[in-house]
């Protein structure tokens, strides 16, 4: 378990190394901005800082989730680190438990050993004085035990010395069997607290290399959490990086983006000039394509300069949205719609093939054989240029919205 644990947290670490090169490449990959003329120097400029602040909220929100990840794990190390602690701490207080009932059975032996010493010491003794009292009986001869009879000076006196004599042998007897149960007694014992002390030392030993592999999953486990919390110290100073990094690429895009809105006025101020017959000025206002156009053009919400204004300058467009939702957005409003160009349609080309993410829009102002077409179009060859150019291929158009009047 604390080698997979362990094993696992570095497959996690080298994981992440992993997505931030990916993280790198991604970032190094040029990435959609905002819409913008790409003629205007703050366009380049702030698409360019856009990218980079993508990328950067992108390591950031990864840097988040792999924070998140190592937090977790930090959390199930240290719970359990603390339960191996628990456990350590309860095994060494088996251990010293286990010793102290060691030493408690060695005191016992100890007294037991002195005992059955005593014991061995008090037969021997008795031994030696019955034998010593037989001999001495056996070397008087039975003239002696007549002798001891016969001068009872009465018949009780020569029974009580004739019961008297096998008493002290029988006592002495007696008294030796005694000594001897007690002995085998305490020799009994011994065995049993000599048995008990070998359980004990086994268990000991059992105890003692359990706490080995404790430590040494606690040791492992600690490591594991020790590192995950290097990795979490990491990524918390790569987090305050990033988040100062933002912090500065946001301000930059505000900046860029002020100077875009005001590169852009300036352009749209100075009337920036009409290209090849693609629309002329009357009076200073632009000239619709169509008689049928109001002189001022339709009614148009969109930004100066855009494709989708020169389209709804000379088209009652009642729908939203960038160039590449016109064709969708019509049809939602039961506006017909056509595969085929005519004359005033609006042609409308999703994103792709030198258009940008947004799409782009035109008006049919005529259509030649072989479904070739020419359209009057803005911001094809730059914010605010008027041109007009044939159509020969149908690549990424969405569709053709006819005109209706």
């Amino acid at each position: 378990m604390a080698a997979s644990l362990k094993r696992s947290s570095r497959q996690r670490f080298a994981s992440l190394i992993t997505a931030w090169l990916l993280l790198g490449l991604i970032a190094a990959r040029p990435q959609p901005a905002a819409a913008c003329d790409a003629s205007l120097p703050a366009c380049r400029q702030l698409q360019q800082v856009q990218q980079q602040e993508s990328a950067a909220q992108r390591q950031l929100q990864q840097i988040d989730a792999a924070r998140l990840d190592a937090q977790s794990r930090a959390g199930a190390l240290a719970d359990l680190v603390s339960r191996l602690q628990a456990q350590v701490a309860a095994q060494q207080a088996a251990i010293a438990a286990t010793r102290a009932a060691i030493a408690d059975l060695d005191r016992q032996i100890r007294f037991t050993q002195a005992d059955l010493t005593r014991s061995q010491a008090h037969l021997t003794v008795r031994q030696v004085l019955l034998q010593q009292r037989v001999r001495s009986l056996d070397e008087q001869g039975p003239a002696d035990y007549v002798e001891v009879l016969v001068t009872a000076r009465s018949f009780t006196q020569l029974v009580d010395r004739a019961f008297l004599i096998r008493d002290i042998i029988g006592s002495e007897e007696r008294l030796i069997d005694q000594v001897r149960q007690a002995r085998d007694q305490v020799q009994g014992v011994e065995h049993q607290l000599e048995g008990e002390r070998v359980r004990q030392v086994t268990l000991l030993a059992q105890q003692e290399a359990q706490e080995q592999q404790l430590d040494a999953e606690l040791a492992t486990q600690q490591q594991a959490l020790a590192e995950e919390q290097q990795l979490l110290d990491q990524l918390r100073g790569q987090r305050a990086e990033l988040q100062a990094r933002v912090a500065s690429l946001a301000a930059q895009v505000q900046g860029l983006s002020d100077r875009y809105q005001r590169q852009l006025a300036q352009v749209v101020a100075g009337a920036r000039s009409v290209a090849t017959g693609g629309g002329t000025r009357s009076g200073g206002v632009l000239a619709p394509l169509f008689s049928y156009v109001p002189p001022g053009g339709f009614p148009d919400p969109f930004p100066f300069g855009q494709c989708t204004w020169w389209a709804a300058y000379n088209y009652p467009v009642t729908w939203g949205g960038n160039a590449t939702d016109w064709y969708g957005n019509a049809r939602a409003q039961g506006v017909p719609t056509s595969s085929s160009p005519s004359v005033g349609a609006i042609v409308v080309w999703g994103a792709g093939h030198g258009y940008s993410v947004y799409g782009h829009v035109a008006i049919v102002v005529a259509v030649g054989s072989g479904g070739s077409f020419e359209v009057s179009e803005m911001n094809y060859q730059g914010l605010g240029i008027i041109d007009r150019r044939w159509v020969g291929s149908y690549d990424d158009i969405e569709g053709f919205i006819p005109y209706r009047g």
